[in-house]
């Protein structure tokens, strides 16, 4: 077990809507304040308060994960830095193997033998009623 990795990844889920916010700038060249509100709740099925999302965005700029730019129409734009864009990498490839291993979980699974119903008895002891 790699533990560097894994303290990588307690630290990536600490927080509920990080992991939310980063993956869907990653999706985006840049995106006002509003749109990422959009996305993310749209994403996450759970709408962010814009309060909440002020909070992760100020806490993702402080750890250098996004950047703030200013937009031709003077309106700010949030962005992935390139430590922002490396985690997102990282999060999509975290994504792929536990879908991967889900894949794999489920084809392990024996098809139910209809020709023989004693196969598809349950091996557990039955319940006292």
């Amino acid at each position: 077990m790699d533990f560097d990795t894994l303290r990588d990844i307690d630290k990536m889920f600490a927080r509920r809507w990080d992991v939310f916010v980063v993956a869907c700038l990653s999706e985006q060249e840049s995106l006002r304040f509003n749109q990422l509100a959009h996305v993310v709740s749209e994403h996450s099925r759970n709408r962010i308060a814009d309060s909440t999302l002020n909070r992760v965005k100020d806490r993702l700029m402080r750890a250098g994960l996004v950047s703030q730019d200013t937009q031709d129409d003077g309106h700010p734009a949030y962005s992935l830095t390139d430590a922002g864009k490396a985690q997102a990498r990282f999060i999509r490839a975290l994504t792929e193997a536990v879908n991967d291993s889900e894949e794999v979980a489920e084809g392990d699974v024996p098809d139910r033998d209809e020709t023989n119903p004693e196969s598809n008895k349950d091996d557990r002891p039955p319940q006292a009623a």
